[in-house]
Parts: structure tokens; C-alpha cells; sequence
């Protein structure tokens, strides 16, 4: 009897952890001019921001080389379908959220300032 009901305690934990939200897990939400550079990539690119995503909403954030610290709070995907590299700029506005602010195709071996700036500024209009 103790091995039926070890066995059934085991299965109702297992069920329970399935349906469980991801104790880490983070909703994300995008600006409209993000949301407009997301939805003109490729399908190659959705597919690849869509990993990165997929990994930032279960783990809560993304290590190197997929995720990027910019600045406090400011941090960006990035994807690479071949010959371009593709960014999107996010923050976290609360606990469990993230907002994607704005996205850009990398053209130089550096992020460019004006970029990071417009980001930072979409940041500071929209987290008011």
C-alpha cells in the first residue's frame, strides 16, 4: 500500500509542477514602433527573436552572446540571421514584466549611440 500511495503522491506532484507557472516566468510586452520592427522581419528573424524570447519569458533574462547588458535596466537580444544582426532593446517594468522598446538591423561593428539613446528615451516616455 505504501508504494501505491508514494506512487500516486508522485504523479499529483508531477500534474501540479506541469500546470505551475515558471517560477522565474516574465510577460512580455511591446512598444508599437518594437512591435512594427518585429512584425517586418523575415520569418528567419521572427523565428530566431521568438527563441530568445521564449527563453527571456521562462528563465527571466538571457546570457551572453543572446542577451546584453546596455545600460541600467537597458538590455538588448541579439539575433543573427545570416549576413545581418538584428537587435531589440528591452527593460524590465515590473517584477514580472518585460517591455521590448524599440528594434534596429546592426550595420556596424558597434551599437550605435543614437540607438541606445532612442531607447532610453522610449524607456523614460513609457515607464512614467
Amino acid at each position: 500500500m505504501a508504494k501505491k500511495e508514494k506512487a500516486n503522491r508522485k504523479a499529483a506532484a508531477e500534474a501540479a509542477a506541469a500546470t505551475a507557472e515558471p517560477a522565474s516566468g516574465k510577460r512580455i510586452e511591446f512598444t508599437p514602433g518594437a512591435w512594427r520592427f518585429y512584425n517586418a522581419q523575415s520569418e528567419a528573424v521572427k523565428a530566431a527573436f521568438g527563441i530568445a524570447l521564449a527563453r527571456l519569458e521562462t528563465d527571466g533574462r538571457l546570457a551572453p552572446p543572446q542577451g546584453k547588458p546596455i545600460a541600467p535596466n537597458l538590455y538588448e537580444i541579439r539575433v543573427k540571421v545570416n549576413p545581418n544582426q538584428y537587435r531589440l532593446f528591452y527593460c524590465y517594468f515590473d517584477p514580472n514584466g518585460v517591455l521590448v522598446l524599440s528594434g534596429f538591423v546592426k550595420k556596424t561593428r558597434k551599437t550605435p549611440q543614437h540607438e541606445i539613446d532612442k531607447a532610453k528615451r522610449i524607456r523614460g516616455e513609457v515607464l512614467r
